[in-house]
């Protein structure tokens, strides 16, 4: 008779995503949920009402949860945790492009765009044409 372990290396080695899929939401149905959301939510604009007709059927979404309510104040939580990472984002990208412009020296608070870019436009190496 195999041992233990060989028994338990062999049936690993089967895992269809199937399997995966099933095992995750057998042993851990919040990561599964979550795992729904982040894919299937992008927006904050999204409402709760709208991902629930999209995937009521989906087993990610069923598993979770013993009511709506439950299901929805996680979806509410995600899309809090998902504004903040795009809030985040945005003022990394604005404090970049702050750097940039200092780093710059030739732009100046009080500069017109229309300066700036007709002074950028005379020091770009010229395009070839298309």
């Amino acid at each position: 008779m195999a041992s233990r372990s060989t028994c338990v290396f062999s049936w690993s080695c089967t895992l269809t995503p199937g399997r995966i899929a099933h095992a995750i939401l057998v042993l851990q149905p919040l990561v599964a949920f979550r795992a729904l959301l982040s894919s299937t939510v992008t927006s904050t604009r999204t409402h709760f009402s709208d991902f629930k007709r999209a995937h009521q059927k989906d087993a990610r979404y069923r598993e979770f949860g013993k009511t709506e309510g439950d299901r929805e104040k996680e979806f509410k939580r995600y899309l809090r945790d998902l504004g903040e990472r795009k809030r985040e984002a945005a003022e990394k990208a604005e404090r970049e492009f702050g750097e940039m412009l200092r780093e710059d020296g030739e732009i100046r608070p009080g500069d017109k765009w229309a300066d700036v870019r007709a002074a950028s436009v005379c020091r770009s190496p010229a395009r070839p044409p298309s």
